[in-house]
């Protein structure tokens, strides 16, 4: 949430569907600092594309109407309203979506590489930390056939 929070319109590729993060969580620990590239999905180029052509903002592209970024405590508030009204009954915060997303990409079949990639880690020991799977044995059966090699 805080590399969204600061990010940037000049940052932020349409065409090629990426948002760069040259300060991100990582960047301090790396020798040579590299900018992390976010892949937008079409939904998200979608919304930015309407968010541009709003033409209210200035370098930040998620700003409040006093042209400052949210601040953590509105959007876990968002986040919050938004999992009462999609009736889910358990806490979710902002942090935790990292977490859904890889388990549910694991889930989809995407391999440990990529998703390391697509969540910006230099490591899959990093990326194995955000995925949840333990005791699903419906996953573990398919995944036990697929090397037997019935599927």
């Amino acid at each position: 949430p805080s590399e969204l929070r600061r990010a940037r319109w000049e940052d932020l590729d349409l065409e090629a569907g990426t948002l760069l993060f040259g300060k991100h969580k990582t960047s301090k620990k790396q020798k040579v600092s590299k900018p992390r590239k976010l892949i937008l999905i079409e939904q998200a180029i979608q919304l930015l594309q309407k968010i541009k052509q709003r033409g209210d903002h200035d370098e930040l592209i998620f700003v409040n109407y006093q042209k400052r970024p949210y601040t953590p405590v509105y959007i876990q508030k968002k986040v919050r309203e938004m999992c009462q009204a999609a009736k889910i009954d358990f806490t979710l915060h902002t942090y935790s979506i990292r977490h859904c997303y890889g388990t549910s990409a694991i889930r989809k079949g995407v391999s440990l590489k990529v998703l390391a990639e697509l969540m910006g880690h230099n490591s899959t020991r990093t990326t194995e930390g955000y995925v949840h799977l333990a005791g699903d044995v419906t996953l573990l059966r398919e995944a036990a056939e697929k090397v037997r090699g019935s599927t």
